[in-house]
């Protein structure tokens, strides 16, 4: 295979992969693009405010506060860019315009009421507008799951959601203390073991973090010299290809939570390299694709995003 034909399947390849790009990159224009963008730079100088302790602005938001904070600028940006059903992913519906305002209004709510939730103990006993709001929070994270983990995810979550509505009722080892639906929704939003629990103190403490200094990387570089090491270390060797499509999507997914962006990256130049090495193609794209997704846990584990 000349260098010609080589580049000829790269730029098939890369046009077959823009087909599959991730759901609502298309929506990801215009005025959402601007959001996007504005909410985003903000959160993440909200974030090493928090995380460093700058103290802008002369004060630091207790820890639910600046959690329900980070829940208003990216679950809000959710419904812009990622759409309800699959034919509306290029354009946004003025439902899902109202979502956003929504999760806007409900998140910072909660997080204005940050100390006051902790001090009366919001998780258990509430006011009626907090819990009226507490509602529309568990359904606006529900919805947001569905769009971003899929109907399967949706399900599951959804089926222990309900769970302790009925689990007096439950037989044997499933048996436990029922909940009102008012203390059911309580519990989720102003409580520390559900929207905010471990999962989002460590994407708020921590991932945030890596996320920022691994597009840095790519950005700069990093990605083309984490391809060019991985061919450097195994390019001669037996399979050599094949191997370096893995190595070098290892190394990408230490820096990207995302399996297609992997591929979309480091596929385009391990699948020409496979095939010109005698590679079927449908084996040269399956093994940058399970290269891909297995990426996404090489430590510090980007795929949790």
């Amino acid at each position: 295979m000349t260098q010609e034909q080589v580049s000829a399947e790269t730029s098939e390849i890369t046009e077959k992969l823009e087909k599959f790009q991730e759901p609502g990159q298309k929506r990801l224009s215009g005025l959402v693009y601007w959001i996007a963008l504005l909410y985003g730079g903000f959160g993440i100088l909200v974030a090493i405010n928090q995380t460093f302790g700058f103290n802008a602005f002369g004060f630091i938001l207790i820890d639910n506060s600046y959690y329900y904070l980070l829940i208003a600028i990216f679950m809000s940006l959710a419904f812009l860019i990622l759409p309800a059903v699959k034919r509306h992913n290029d354009r946004v519906p003025i439902y899902d315009w109202a979502l956003f305002a929504l999760t806007n209004a409900t998140a910072l709510y909660l997080s204005y009421h940050g100390g006051e939730m902790v001090e009366k103990g919001w998780d258990t006993v509430a006011p009626t507008e907090p819990t009226i709001v507490a509602a529309v929070m568990c359904l606006l994270a529900l919805e947001g799951v569905r769009r971003a983990g899929g109907l399967i995810l949706f399900c599951v979550c959804f089926t222990f959601f309900c769970f302790p509505l009925w689990t007096d009722y439950a037989p044997g080892f499933l048996w436990g203390i029922g909940k009102t639906p008012e203390e059911l929704v309580r519990a989720y939003a102003m409580g520390f073991e559900s929207i905010v629990g471990v999962p989002m103190r460590v994407a708020g403490n921590i991932l945030i973090g890596f996320l920022v200094f691994g597009a840095a990387l790519v950005v700069t570089g990093g990605g083309e010299f984490f391809m060019n090491f991985a061919a450097a270390l195994l390019g001669k060797t037996r399979g050599g290809p094949a191997k370096v499509a893995i190595l070098s999507s290892g190394f990408f997914g230490s820096l990207s939570g995302s399996v297609i962006s992997n591929v979309v990256t480091t596929g385009q130049l391990t699948i020409p390299t496979m095939k010109k090495a005698g590679y079927s193609s449908s084996y040269a794209g399956a093994v940058e694709a399970c290269a891909s997704t297995g990426g996404t846990l090489m430590p510090p584990v980007m795929g949790a995003v």
